[in-house]
């Protein structure tokens, strides 16, 4: 690629080759007209060669002037034809005469200059502005989010302050009613130990009545646990003296005198090799079957730590039930009969 100067200088180089060039041409025509005449050395030259006379002188090539130019001249002339002709003189001339700017030029750039410094200032002020406004009002949004989360925070904080207390206040009353159910089995306790020892020590002259008060089904399995545990034998199991039969009958008065409705119950569970004797004990639960001579609670399901066995459920096993002692058929008095034991 050209720039403007070295154009400018490929020009004028052009000119003074073309000038030296021409005045070559001219001295080799007036050397060709003295030897071959003028005729003949114009067709010579235009043809590029030159055939002597003398046949003892060589033939003489001489080259194309316009085609050396053309090589070398020919990318120089392609570079400034692409300008105009009056142009490049211009730009000559200027190069080689500069023009000292006037007043009034070297105002107008002044004015141009200070015109577009001042769009650039505006511009920047204008950016600045618009991109302080767009922060705060990100700023602004990311604060207010913030707000919200704190007081959304401190709501939850304060309604979990007002459960919490209700919950004190809940856990003060349970904490009252503990201890006022901590004082009722406290003397449920008292008064079933009493209880007991009443029953436990009566003779036959205190039983003639046989039960004391008449058992219901109001009372709760706790309660039936705690009578049972008051519950003492009259003796060890002994076969045909004090066995199943007698055991059911005497724990059916006790917990019928303390005010649980209890029934004797005759059958044969699934391990029992003959007729066996039970009780079943009624209450809120439903009813619950009580093994007298091991004095424990037979469940008729439940988890592998207690005592479980459906066979003194099914009515498939069961033989007879009796509500009462006067229930019992006259042949099986002797074996339900436990009060003998007292008149010892």
């Amino acid at each position: 690629m050209y720039t403007k100067n070295s154009a400018a200088e490929i020009f004028q180089e052009n000119e003074r080759l073309k000038q030296e060039l021409q005045m070559q041409k001219n001295n080799n025509l007036k050397l060709i007209e003295e030897i071959f005449g003028n005729q003949k050395s114009h067709k010579a030259v235009e043809n590029g060669i030159v055939h002597s006379k003398i046949n003892v002188r060589p033939v003489i090539r001489i080259p194309k002037i316009e085609d050396e130019n053309k090589k070398i001249f020919e990318p120089a002339k392609r570079e400034i034809s692409k300008k105009p002709e009056k142009t490049l003189v211009e730009e000559m001339y200027n190069e080689k005469f500069p023009q000292e700017e006037t007043v009034t030029t070297k105002s107008k750039r002044k004015g141009v200059r200070s015109y577009v410094f001042a769009l650039v200032m505006i511009f920047g002020v204008t950016f600045n502005i618009a991109y302080i406004n767009a922060v705060g009002s990100s700023y602004k949004s990311t604060i207010d989010t913030q707000i919200q989360m704190i007081t959304d925070t401190k709501n939850l904080v304060l309604k979990q302050d007002g459960e919490i207390q209700k919950g004190r206040n809940e856990v003060s009353d349970l904490r009252k009613q503990v201890l006022t159910l901590s004082d009722t089995v406290s003397d449920i306790t008292v008064a079933q130990k009493s209880n007991a020892d009443t029953l436990n020590g009566l003779s036959k002259s205190k039983t003639l009545g046989y039960y004391l008060i008449t058992g219901t089904d109001k009372h709760d399995l706790n309660y039936v646990k705690n009578v049972l545990s008051s519950w003492k034998p009259l003796m060890e199991y002994k076969e045909h003296k004090y066995d199943c039969s007698n055991m059911s009958a005497h724990l059916e008065w006790y917990l019928e005198s303390n005010g649980i409705k209890a029934d004797m119950v005759m059958g044969q569970p699934k391990w029992a090799k003959s007729i066996h004797a039970w009780v079943y004990a009624y209450g809120t639960f439903g009813k619950i079957a009580i093994e007298t001579t091991q004095k424990k609670l037979i469940y008729m399901s439940g988890p592998f730590w207690i005592s479980v066995d459906p066979s003194y459920y099914d009515s498939k096993n069961i033989t007879a039930t009796y509500a009462s002692i006067s229930d019992v058929p006259e042949n099986l008095s002797t074996e339900f009969d436990w009060n003998h034991l007292l008149q010892k």
